[in-house]
């Protein structure tokens, strides 16, 4: 098995599908989630949110509070997952797309969600997108979750999961997955283990410098 460093991601994932349906023919259900969250997590993505919503003060974030967002608790993917194939085998290979509920909640839905699970310590100051791309801030990776709107982009947060919610996928709201990620977080060992280094990871942790932030938060949106 090929490690991260072996190619493009995306080639490789779909290269293991192949060789898996290839090995069992008419015995595979393939699950092509978004973006997972919940406990345990360790890609930086919501703990860091978490964590700068610990810090307190203005915290500058893109966007408005009713963009959509389309995340999925880990723990429901693998209860999905399960009941899939504890049911009858079938003779076709199955794909769903579980990108998360449409409505499990929105972009100010999750950080309204880091703010209460980190006692309310930060204030949110919404800012415009183009501030944040004319001052050359990565995407993504450098601020989570971060996608400026552009054709690029267009589907990241609009991808349809109607077959696997007909098919009985259950979904949290993004809140109560973000209040049990701060429990886990914030308990003894928890940061530790979020913010160790994992895969390729190392000791990068993301979000927006000590220098850029409070710059942006100047900023914020009139409309």
């Amino acid at each position: 098995m090929p490690g991260p460093g072996a190619g493009d991601y995306g080639w490789l994932k779909d290269g293991c599908e192949k060789a898996v349906r290839r090995a069992s023919p008419g015995r595979v259900v393939v699950l092509q989630p978004g973006l997972i969250v919940g406990p345990h997590d360790r890609a930086r993505r919501t703990t860091a949110w978490l964590r700068r919503a610990a810090r307190g003060g203005p915290m500058a974030v893109p966007g408005t509070l009713g963009r959509p967002l389309r995340v999925i608790d880990v723990r429901d993917l693998a209860a999905f997952g399960l009941d899939l194939l504890s049911r009858a085998p079938k003779d076709d290979v199955e794909d769903y797309l579980v990108p998360g509920a449409p409505g499990n909640g929105s972009w100010g839905d999750y950080l309204d969600a880091c703010i209460a699970a980190t006692a309310g310590r930060a204030e949110l100051v919404y800012i415009d997108d183009q501030l944040f791309v004319d001052h050359e801030v990565e995407p993504w990776t450098e601020l989570p979750l971060w996608l400026p709107p552009s054709p690029q982009y267009a589907a990241a947060w609009t991808t349809s999961c109607a077959k696997a919610l007909a098919a009985g996928l259950h979904c949290r709201t993004v809140a109560d997955s973000i209040h049990d990620t701060a429990a886990w977080l914030f308990a003894p060992g928890g940061e530790r283990e979020a913010f160790e280094n994992y895969r390729h990871f190392g000791a990068w942790t993301p979000f927006l410098s000590a220098e850029k932030e409070p710059h942006a938060a100047k900023h914020p949106r009139t409309e």
